[in-house]
């Protein structure tokens, strides 16, 4: 049993592994990106900054895939106190006067262009390729008047499912269910997913909690249940489960009906821990829920609709 159950808890930490770090994995290194260019940048007061779309130069890389990462950064350098980021109705505004589609601010000119237009003293530009099947982002802080470099920085993402990590955050990001489901699976993964770490944390701990008490329970009154069936098979030979005989019939059913007693007792025991677990559990949906209604209020697209209508980009605020 203690084997079985071991198995059981392996698996299920590997389940969680799995479904959690591939989303995370991928943000901790846009995040690590984005720390290394700013750390690198030397710049005087707080300079108002626009990132544009990256680059694609990858074969069967979803075309959004740039936005995605620009969105990040925007993320990123808005909880900055270095910087000031360009409004997104300034740069919306200046993308439909201008007639620009979010793909022509991928290329340089059209970035530097942009750039002055916004009024931005410093653009973020950069290109997404892969090299030996890893996805390679490199990115570049500029100065708009001069071009001059300020500084640089690349990241390796592995083997990252570029196509299937965006179309994740388009689709989910604007859906409250998408938190919801997750917090279904494994507590506190829908909170975590909004962002919400520390309402995640609380959720993840009291649902293992609660599942671990369950289990405990649930062996608990399984030994019991065991101790019961083989105390009833030593009574019907007249002898308690030390061997010693019983001197009437009377005795050795108040015998059986003591350890009939402990097992009933434990069932209780085991009924009203899945009954604390379901109710965590059922807690954790709601406020995943809550996490995820929050979450879509505050969408807000920054990359949108080009004037051409063929392209749609929508990137959720992260």
């Amino acid at each position: 049993m203690k084997t079985q159950l071991g198995k059981t808890a392996f698996i299920s930490s590997l389940a969680f592994i799995f479904l959690t770090g591939y989303t995370f994995g991928i943000q901790k290194d846009l995040n690590f990106l984005f720390k290394d260019l700013a750390g690198k940048a030397k710049v005087e007061g707080k300079p108002t900054l626009a990132i544009l779309p990256f680059k694609i130069e990858a074969e069967d890389m979803a075309k959004n895939a740039g936005a995605v990462v620009a969105e990040y950064g925007i993320n990123f350098f808005q909880d900055s106190k270095k910087f000031k980021v360009v409004d997104r109705a300034d740069f919306q505004k200046i993308l439909m006067e201008q007639e620009l589609a979010a793909s022509d601010l991928a290329e340089p000119d059209g970035a530097v262009s942009m750039g002055k237009l916004l009024s931005a003293r410093i653009i973020i530009t950069g290109i997404i390729t892969t090299n030996f099947g890893k996805t390679v982002i490199n990115a570049k802080m500029l100065k708009t008047e001069t071009g001059e470099v300020l500084s640089a920085a690349s990241r390796n993402i592995g083997v990252a499912k570029w196509d299937d990590f965006t179309k994740s955050i388009l689709a989910e990001k604007s859906q409250a269910s998408a938190s919801l489901l997750r917090s279904l699976i494994v507590p506190g993964w829908g909170q975590y997913y909004c962002g919400n770490s520390v309402r995640g944390t609380i959720s993840l701990l009291a649902g293992l909690g609660s599942l671990g008490y369950a289990v405990f329970a649930t062996i608990d009154a399984i030994n019991a249940n065991t101790d019961y069936k083989n105390t009833d098979k030593n009574v019907e030979n007249g002898i308690d489960n030390d061997g010693n005989k019983f001197t009437s019939e009377p005795e050795g059913q108040a015998y059986l009906d003591s350890f009939y007693d402990t097992y009933s007792k434990k069932v209780d025991i085991q009924i009203i821990a899945w009954s604390i677990m379901g109710g965590v559990w059922a807690l954790n949906m709601v406020d995943a829920s809550i996490a995820g209604v929050q979450l879509r209020n505050k969408f807000k697209p920054y990359f949108t609709i080009g004037p051409d209508k063929s392209e749609v980009i929508i990137v959720y605020n992260f």
